[in-house]
């Protein structure tokens, strides 16, 4: 499995939450894991953190797990205000959407460019197949 320095966790179930960050510290402890709880949030985090470039000694974070149903602005208005925006190579972190196994969920995952499609609950295996799709 590849290295990361710093991935991005966006979810507001804080069950979820927890179980992705004790999966993750399982594989690498040393790797940063910041949380917002909606795609807004998310956003607002990426604008703060990372235009002041994008790279693994930035703020910017190397992986963005992205759950779909969330309130404010789910995972779908986030990719399509992401695609959006003038943010350059900032569109070149990857995206993994965490959700069910709702087939309608699945089909429109695949119309943007996500790294891959991760159904809750999340596993280390589901995971791990995903940081090795990166590294």
């Amino acid at each position: 499995m590849g290295r990361f320095n710093k991935i991005l966790i966006v979810d507001d179930d804080d069950t979820g939450t927890m179980l992705t960050k004790m999966i993750i510290e399982n594989f690498d402890p040393s790797i940063e894991i910041d949380v917002v709880w909606n795609g807004r949030e998310a956003l607002n985090y990426l604008d703060k953190y990372c235009f002041a470039g994008c790279g693994r000694d930035s703020g910017c974070p190397e992986l963005i797990l992205l759950d779909i149903r969330m309130p404010v602005m789910d995972g779908f208005e986030f990719l399509e205000k992401w695609q959006t925006k003038d943010t350059g190579d900032l569109k070149k972190i990857p995206v993994a959407m965490l959700s069910s196994s709702y087939s309608g969920d699945i089909a429109k995952a695949n119309k943007y460019q996500i790294m891959g499609y991760i159904e809750k609950p999340l596993s280390a295996d589901s995971l791990a197949s995903i940081f090795d799709k990166i590294h």
